[in-house]
């Protein structure tokens, strides 16, 4: 069986196992901008801080099983529905989005005036 080595844990997994959500790493800031959990959310759960390179900041690093944990329970939804959970991640961002161009709407009001 073919494994690959997880150089962030230090761990081998084979293929099956290193595209699992229980194995699978996401940063701290792509977390808080795909599934909008906020730092106290976040504090927790069980992290990987890996030492950044070449002058980089510290990495923190979650499983995205526990995210989606986390999330779901936070908007109510079935863990196992990953329908569900990509619904509301569209509505999520799309929701950022509207208020994102209301800012800027009301802005351009602002200067005009």
């Amino acid at each position: 069986m073919e494994t690959k080595k997880d150089r962030d844990r230090q761990i081998y997994l084979c293929k099956i196992c290193s595209e699992s959500d229980k194995y699978k790493l996401l940063y701290k800031t792509d977390i808080k901008i795909r599934y909008f959990l906020t730092d106290d959310e976040l504090e927790d759960i069980d992290r990987y801080d890996i030492q950044g390179r070449n002058g980089y900041p510290d990495m923190k690093l979650y499983k995205i099983s526990d995210i989606k944990d986390i999330f779901c329970s936070k908007y109510s939804i079935d863990r196992n529905d990953e329908n569900a959970i990509n619904n509301k991640m569209e509505e999520l961002q799309k929701k950022k989005e509207e208020r994102i161009i209301e800012k800027k709407e009301k802005a351009k009001k602002k200067k005009k005036n």
